[in-house]
């Protein structure tokens, strides 16, 4: 057993690194395979912790992780991918729609989630400021009959300077010249239809 640089000694039952993906943050952070895990964000870990430890990990947090290899102590700030996508998977049934995805799905997005860093596999729903996609499964081609295209309404108002002069004439001849100069509010509204394409597939 080794100390730590914050004090820390590994106890039994100590997280141990058993694999590491390259290109994930926490292969970029230079983590490796057989590290020891001892401390997170300064406090100790130990295998019991594990579930707090996997809680830590959102899109783009910063963990500080504690690491004991081959005797020596070591720290390593591990910065999660942003999310960038949410993809949410839903069931159609009878004409309804629910949130849920096939268990053949649910082990391929566990087998390959690492491979999409930055992508949110669930049935949470979208995220604000991301790009969100939505899966349906059906056991049946008629099920995803009448989905409609996504229909958008914006509007915006603007504010301009307006000025400008001449002359009036009425009925007996009497004429005036006249200038004006104020504001003018020109009120814009734009609908945009995005038609969604989707491919049934029979599996």
């Amino acid at each position: 057993m080794f100390p730590t640089r914050n004090g820390f000694v590994p106890a039994h039952g100590t997280l141990v690194i058993t694999s590491v993906t390259p290109d994930s943050p926490a292969g970029r952070a230079g983590i490796q395979r057989g590290d020891v895990l001892v401390a997170v964000n300064g406090q100790p870990v130990t295998i019991s912790d594990s579930r707090k430890v996997a809680s830590l990990i959102v899109p783009g947090a910063q963990i500080k992780f504690g690491i004991l290899r081959k005797g020596q102590d070591k720290e390593f700030t591990v910065t999660v991918d942003p999310l960038r996508a949410t993809v949410t998977f839903v069931t159609v049934e009878n004409g309804q729609v629910l949130k849920a995805a096939p268990g053949w799905a649910q082990t391929w997005v566990r087998k390959n989630m690492e491979k999409y860093p930055g992508v949110d596999f669930g049935t949470s729903g979208h995220t604000n400021g991301e790009e969100n996609y939505v899966i349906a499964f059906s056991f049946s081609s008629n099920a995803l009959n009448g989905f409609q295209p996504v229909t958008h309404t914006d509007t915006s108002t603007s504010t301009s300077n307006i000025s400008g002069g001449g002359a009036v004439t009425d009925n007996y001849d009497n004429s005036w010249d006249y200038t004006m100069n104020g504001q003018a509010d020109t009120t814009t509204t734009a609908t945009t239809t995005t038609n969604e394409a989707y491919t049934r597939t029979s599996i």
